[in-house]
């Protein structure tokens, strides 16, 4: 999220929001395993937990997230997302009528 806001100071391009967001295919918490440092500097390899019992495992992570549509509905539609969800984008897409 850093270097995505240095590089929109850095490039002076149009008028820019960015905003730390989690979109899903619905707006209900969403659990991520995190990748261990040691592995993935970029904490790249993370991903989705859809099974229950996973989401007490260590560097497990519950956020909220917001469908796109209820995003769209509170906010006004985006001209641009850009999609990092490590695979999972038809997921996300789900909540995207």
């Amino acid at each position: 999220m850093e270097r995505l806001r240095e590089n929109a100071v850095r490039n002076q391009g149009a008028p820019l929001s960015i905003e730390a967001t989690a979109v899903w295919s619905s707006s209900n918490p969403v659990f991520f395993a995190r990748a261990d440092a040691e592995v993935s500097s970029d904490r790249g390899l993370g991903y989705v937990i859809n099974d229950v019992a996973e989401r007490s495992a260590p560097r497990t992570i519950g956020v909220e997230a917001v469908s796109v549509d209820e995003y769209v509905r509170k906010s006004g539609a985006p001209d641009l997302i850009e999609c990092d969800v490590e695979g999972a984008e038809v997921q996300l897409f789900r909540g995207a009528e």
